[in-house]
C-alpha cells in the first residue's frame, strides 16, 4: 500500500547481522547523493559541499553495544488485538516470532520537499457494508504519516524496539528528528506512541534528501552491535521510506 516504502540491508555474507533482502557489501563505498553532494575527507569522514549547509547530526543515544531481546511469548491481549485487525492466529504468532529475530527496527523517513507530491494513497472507512474501506488520493507525506502511525502502534503492541529518524530536522515546532518506541520501558510506550504521532502530524515535507549520510551512520551503529547480535543470532531491520535514491 505504501509505495514510498522500501527495504534495504547491508550484509557481507552474514558478517554483519542485518535483515537480508538485497545483499550489499558493507565495505563498498556508497555513491554520493546527486544533491547536495557529499565529499570524502582524508580521514574517511564526510562533509557537505559549500553549496548547501549540512543537516544537524543526530546523536545516536539509542545505540548500545548490547541488544536486548523483547519478551519471548505473545500474550492474550497482543494476540486478540492482532486478530481484531484481521490477523489469523498463525500470522499473529509469526509476526511476534519476527520480533524475536529482529530485536531492533530502524526506519529512515523521507521528509524532503518532493514528498509533498500528490500521488500518494491512504485508506478511509466508509458506511458501505460491501466496501467498508476505500482508497483515496493524498500526498506522499500523508501516506507516510499514516504508515508511521500504524507501525508505531504495532511496535508498541508487540513491545518491539523501533527507531524512526527523519532525513531533515522537522523544526522546533514539530519535535525531534529522531524518536523511538519501546526503548525506555513498557510504562513509557503510550507516551512514545503519542510523541511519534505528534511529531509526524506537526512535520511537513521540506528540504533535500541527505539519504546517504543517514545510511552510513546507521551502518556504523549496527556494526557496533555486531558482537551482541551474532552471539544471540539476531539481526537488525532497516526500512527506508523514501521516493529518492542514495
Amino acid at each position: 500500500r505504501n509505495k514510498a516504502k522500501k527495504k534495504t540491508t547491508m550484509n557481507d555474507e552474514n558478517k554483519y547481522p542485518m535483515a537480508v533482502a538485497t545483499p550489499v557489501n558493507p565495505t563498498m563505498e556508497l555513491p554520493p547523493p546527486i544533491a547536495p553532494p557529499l565529499e570524502i575527507n582524508n580521514d574517511g569522514t564526510y562533509h557537505y559541499s559549500t553549496m548547501v549547509p549540512p543537516p544537524p547530526a543526530i546523536a545516536p543515544s539509542h545505540v548500545t553495544n548490547d541488544v536486548q531481546s523483547p519478551r519471548q511469548e505473545i500474550d492474550k491481549r497482543q494476540l486478540q488485538d492482532l486478530k481484531d485487525q484481521g490477523f489469523t492466529t498463525g500470522l499473529a504468532k509469526s509476526l511476534f516470532d519476527n520480533v524475536q529475530t529482529f530485536p531492533l527496527r530502524i526506519w529512515i523517513l523521507d521528509n524532503s520537499g518532493s514528498m509533498a507530491a500528490c500521488d500518494g494513497h491512504r485508506f478511509v472507512e466508509t458506511r458501505s457494508r460491501k466496501a467498508p474501506v476505500k482508497m483515496v488520493s493524498c500526498t506522499r507525506w500523508n501516506e507516510l504519516q499514516e504508515t508511521v502511525e500504524y507501525h508505531a502502534r504495532i511496535a508498541g503492541l508487540l513491545r518491539a524496539p523501533t527507531t524512526f529518524r527523519l532525513l531533515n530536522d522537522p523544526g522546533l515546532g514539530a519535535g525531534q528528528q529522531e524518536f523511538s518506541i519501546s526503548q525506555t520501558g513498557d510504562e513509557m510506550i503510550p507516551q512514545d506512541i503519542k510523541k511519534a504521532n505528534d511529531i509526524m502530524r506537526r512535520s511537513a515535507p521540506r528540504g533535500i534528501t541527505p539519504l546517504t549520510s543517514h545510511i552510513h551512520e546507521i551502518r556504523d551503529n549496527i556494526v557496533a552491535m555486531q558482537s551482541s547480535l551474532v552471539s544471540q543470532g539476531k539481526k537488525v531491520a532497516v526500512i527506508i521510506a523514501t521516493d529518492g535514491l542514495p
